[in-house]
């Protein structure tokens, strides 16, 4: 085992983490630095205790309240809840809510607090000061203890960040700014765009980073990926928060949406005159041919016209999105810019320390945010190729107009998907893939999404929900060879 991979499992100082509270009961995205500090119950506390701790570590409030330390077998236990089988001979409906089954006061609770005692004593008290504890179901018993642990004994479980844990933190705070993409939906639509490794993918989203994140993710490193807009630099703020080193990140790099249809255009030039190369061209005997310079002299303005074109292209989307936007942390952080240009500044920092102190310190992995933009050739490279998987979460802007434009880019076998909260614009789409014949195999699917309760004896779904079963809508298909023929 290397120090690389050690470091890769234990928390390090300017990693961002998962904070799972209660099992579930709130997510929090933060990363852990001198100065963070996040809300655990009514208190402030720092997460220094976090450095060089394993994922999966269980914390708890110290008996203090002022600082997170390492979860007792007692607060796991009550974390984990009880899964044996419930008694039938027991029942509620004699039981009575009338506020005086419980002798502890608030007083004698915050007694209790100041003596020292830990949260899990603290819920032993008030089970033991309870009349009608003891009448209560098995389930109805778990489910008072977990209700005191709520806001006695807050407990703590450190996870690593990937697709689930982020898309469940950010769909709980604040699910507009990930387009409202629930974790099931963004699974069915990398799945049904065909996204592995190895594979040509282009990303074209309004979600803060969330598909591009997810898509690395699965790749490994492996393959090619294109995140694109229709502005200078597509959204990637959500990238950061999966740690990424530069072997995952490597693989991908951003382009305007301007410059990849500038580079298609220009790249069917020579497919069209085709034909008259074919044809035999007379030569003077000294062996120059003046017809092939003549066309290379064509070929040359030709290029230099949609470069111009180009240029005011990507001029007039820079105009769309001139305003850096102002992006905040899902919890215990300030608002943000997004840093264009930290990423090589970090590398470069990075690279200058490890040259100094090469041999005393164990290596760290490298954190690479965010792509780098690409190249002009690589740019030409995807123009003329096309990718084979395409992934489109732009909701505020009609599928149909961008569908017209993304499928130049899309390569023929090549696998789409296309997510929208509203059925009626895929719909719309559709028609339109249909008629040119740019596509096979549409299909419109709902996703849907239902929490059950699964344990013994007391097996159900979840009556109450944060949103509906329904998550939106995707409209996926296969490119047909229609698409070499769009100009």
């Amino acid at each position: 085992r290397t120090a690389a991979m050690v470091a890769a499992e234990t928390v390090e100082v300017g990693d961002h983490v998962v904070l799972d509270e209660n099992r579930g009961g709130k997510l929090s995205v933060v990363q852990v630095t001198k100065k963070t500090r996040v809300k655990v119950g009514k208190a402030y506390c720092s997460l220094l205790p976090l450095v060089g701790k394993k994922y999966g570590t269980v914390f708890q409030l110290a008996p203090d309240g002022r600082e997170l330390v390492v979860g007792s077998e007692a607060s796991i236990a009550s974390l984990n809840g009880t899964s044996s089988a419930v008694s039938i001979d027991k029942s509620n409906k004699d039981l009575l809510d009338d506020g005086t089954a419980q002798k502890l006061s608030k007083e004698d609770i915050e007694k209790l607090k100041g003596e020292g005692l830990q949260g899990t004593d603290i819920i032993e008290k008030l089970v033991e000061n309870s009349a009608t504890f003891s009448a209560k179901t098995e389930f109805s018993q778990d489910k008072y203890k977990r209700k005191k642990q709520k806001k006695y004994c807050a407990v703590l479980m450190l996870c690593r960040p990937c697709v689930r844990t982020v898309c469940e933190a950010y769909f709980q705070k604040s699910p507009a700014r990930i387009c409202g993409l629930r974790v099931d939906t963004l699974g069915l639509l990398l799945g049904m765009a065909n996204v592995s490794a190895h594979s040509k993918t282009l990303v074209l989203e309004e979600s803060a980073g969330l598909v591009l994140a997810s898509v690395l993710e699965r790749m490994g490193g492996f393959g090619e990926v294109c995140a694109t807009s229709l502005g200078p630099r597509p959204p990637m703020d959500i990238v950061r928060f999966f740690n990424f080193d530069e072997t995952i990140t490597e693989c991908s790099k951003f382009a305007p949406m301007a410059e990849l249809l500038g580079a298609r255009s220009v790249s069917n030039k020579p497919t069209e005159a085709e034909p008259a190369e074919a044809e035999p061209v007379e030569t003077k005997g000294n062996g120059d041919n003046t017809a092939e310079r003549d066309a290379a002299a064509e070929g040359v303005d030709s290029m230099a016209e949609d470069k111009t074109e180009n240029k005011l292209e990507s001029e007039t989307a820079l105009d769309v999105a001139a305003a850096p936007q102002v992006v905040e942390s899902v919890e215990g952080s300030k608002p943000t810019t997004d840093p264009s240009d930290r990423p090589q500044k970090l590398m470069k920092t990075e690279h200058r320390g490890n040259n100094s102190h090469q041999g005393s310190d164990p290596p760290r992995l490298k954190r690479v945010f965010f792509p780098k933009k690409a190249t002009k050739e690589q740019v030409a490279l995807w123009a003329r190729s096309g990718f084979s998987s395409v992934l489109v979460v732009a909701p505020k802007i009609s599928p149909e107009w961008v569908m017209q434009k993304v499928m130049r880019l899309t390569a023929p076998s090549g696998n789409f998907a296309v997510f929208s909260p509203w059925l009626q614009p895929l719909v719309e789409c559709r028609v339109m893939l249909q008629k040119k014949k740019l596509a096979v195999a549409i299909q419109i699917t709902e996703t849907f999404w239902r929490e059950h309760q699964v344990l013994p004896g007391r097996s159900h779904p979840h009556m109450v929900m944060t949103t509906g079963p329904s998550s939106g809508f995707i409209l996926s298909g296969i490119a047909t060879e229609e698409v070499l023929k769009l100009p």
